[in-house]
């Protein structure tokens, strides 16, 4: 996955675009619809947010899959 992802407060992560870390972050609250998360990417803007709002399933987009994928090797290191 091309994506870094950084730890930034609370249950918020920065990713930045391996490619472009200074012009591509994306802001992803975990906390967000009852913990499935929200990412300030236009995809989660324009197609996953609204199906959310209105209590569908909205999908996901490679932000919030990066953050995920990143909180699973986290608790991994932490139980070894």
């Amino acid at each position: 996955m091309a994506l870094n992802v950084e730890h930034y407060e609370a249950n918020r992560y920065l990713v930045k675009s391996l490619s472009r870390p200074t012009t591509n972050i994306q802001l992803v609250d975990m906390d967000e619809y009852d913990g499935h998360g929200e990412c300030s990417c236009e995809r989660f803007h324009f197609n996953i947010g609204p199906k959310l709002r209105a209590g569908r399933r909205g999908g996901t987009c490679r932000h919030l899959r990066a953050v995920r994928y990143f909180l699973q090797r986290e608790n991994q290191r932490l139980q070894l």
